[in-house]
């Protein structure tokens, strides 16, 4: 072959692994970012701002049962945030769906007037992109409540 195209398609393969691994990091920041700010406005109680982000078609799961957009919204507003680490976060990306697992660890925590537990536990949550930007559309909540 030609030095000239094996250089060229070098050149083409080296380009799409590049932007293979942009586009990876970028989901994986995104989804990351989406995370953490959604945590930050529960916690510093900025409702206008997460209710923006919440989609009309929200549904999420909790250990006490399932929650629509309005139930969501009522809870975060009730909850009583501490200091909390997120870590171990894994993002995949499936056109305009993000999927987001982490797990989040509190110091102190009550929802609904229980205490709830310190030990890290896994959440999963599902973004969508939209005309209104990305919105939160499902999370599981896997938190152990402690009576």
């Amino acid at each position: 072959m030609n030095k000239k195209i094996i250089i060229t398609i070098s050149t083409i393969v080296l380009s799409i692994i590049f932007c293979s691994t942009i586009y990876a990091k970028s989901d994986m920041s995104v989804g990351e970012m989406l995370e953490r700010q959604m945590w930050e406005d529960v916690k510093t109680g900025k409702s206008e701002m997460y209710e923006l982000k919440i989609a009309d078609a929200f549904q999420s799961v909790h250990e006490d049962g399932m929650r629509n957009r309005e139930e969501e919204i009522k809870l975060l507003k009730e909850l009583n945030l501490g200091d909390y680490q997120l870590s171990k976060f894994n993002i995949t990306r499936q056109a305009d769906a993000i999927i987001v697992t982490y797990l989040v660890q509190m110091t102190k925590k009550t929802a609904e007037g229980k205490q709830i537990s310190d030990t890290p536990t896994p959440r999963l949550s599902v973004w969508i992109k939209t005309e209104k930007g990305w919105q939160w559309l499902a999370h599981a909540n896997l938190n152990v409540a402690r009576k």
